[in-house]
């Protein structure tokens, strides 16, 4: 470099070049900023070269612990970032097999939060409610079904957010007209506070309707059975003065 400069009279500009030099005893890369300048003569000839040097190992070195801070930083950033994807996948998962459970279930299925906003609504309770499963999530259900404002199934789905377990054998609904065995079960953190509800509802329609027509058959013949009585209570009274005649 010194041969060229002297030769050329080029200016030479060194940034953060490496030198090993002797130091504490021992030979140490150090790391320098430099210029190499031609020295002319008044005739404009090179007689020599003008060296200045800055020496910059202490910013070469913090420059490179904080470069290596940076990429273990950023190692350990794309760690928890491939982590936390896989968690989330993971979790991902867990809930389609869980909503797959769900939907596979011919009872209507819903969870709601303290405030009766839906947290999840199964595929059977979106079709019989004629609803947008996923566009209903996060509001309340009084604004969802309106018909069931002021209705019992509003007081008892209060009731197990307030920590009640309901059970009816027989609900009628409202909106669908269906006959349903409905339950509403407390959800509760591991602190036995509760955060939600669930409601479960097993349609029973055709039981009930089973049921009812049965009643009305029985009744029907327990009618037809009194008036056999009676045909033969009379019919008995009837042939009575003939046969008393007869024994006269």
């Amino acid at each position: 470099i010194l041969a060229n400069v002297y030769h050329t009279g080029e200016r030479f500009v060194g940034s953060e070049r490496m030198v090993m030099l002797p130091r504490n005893g021992t030979i140490e890369p150090t790391y320098v900023n430099f210029v190499y300048e031609a020295l002319r003569e008044i005739d404009g000839s090179i007689s020599g070269i003008i060296a200045i040097a800055n020496e910059v190992t202490d910013l070469v070195k913090a420059r490179n612990i904080a470069r290596n801070n940076a990429d273990e930083l950023n190692q350990n950033v794309r760690e928890k970032t491939a982590e936390l994807v896989r968690k989330n996948e993971e979790l991902q998962q867990q809930r389609d097999f869980v909503e797959a459970i769900l939907d596979s279930s011919v009872d209507l299925i819903a969870s709601y939060d303290k405030d009766t906003r839906l947290l999840s609504i199964n595929k059977r309770a979106a079709e019989v409610y004629k609803l947008d499963r996923y566009g209903v999530l996060g509001k309340k259900l009084g604004d969802v079904l309106p018909q069931l404002q002021n209705s019992p199934a509003m007081a008892d789905l209060h009731k197990a957010l307030n920590g009640q377990y309901i059970h009816n054998k027989i609900y009628a609904s409202v909106i669908s007209g269906a006959f349903y065995e409905n339950f509403l079960i407390p959800l509760r953190d591991t602190n036995n506070n509760v955060y939600g509800a669930l409601s479960i509802a097993h349609d029973i329609t055709n039981s009930v309707e089973t049921a009812d027509k049965l009643r009305q058959a029985n009744a029907q013949l327990e009618k037809s059975n009194q008036e056999r009585e009676r045909f033969a209570y009379i019919a008995s009274h009837d042939l009575q003065e003939p046969l008393r005649k007869i024994r006269t």
